[in-house]
């Protein structure tokens, strides 16, 4: 797993945090988390899916986990 911490770019561009492991990257911004997900399966295909969620609903969803 690689995590590379851009803290520092507001205020010309987001500041970030890119989680990449594999197939996989999630970026995590003040608003939002871009979660993009590649494959290839060779002959079978190969491809991205990118999903979005807001920050705020994920740190709901994390905090309702922890007091379960």
């Amino acid at each position: 797993m690689k995590i590379d911490k851009n803290l520092q770019w507001e205020p010309n561009f987001k500041n970030q945090i890119t989680i990449e492991d594999k197939e996989f990257t999630v970026t995590l911004e003040k608003d939002e988390v871009e979660i993009e997900c590649s494959w290839d399966y060779g002959y079978g295909g190969r491809g991205t899916e990118t999903m979005y969620i807001k920050l705020e609903v994920l740190k709901d969803l994390i905090k309702e986990l922890e007091e379960s």
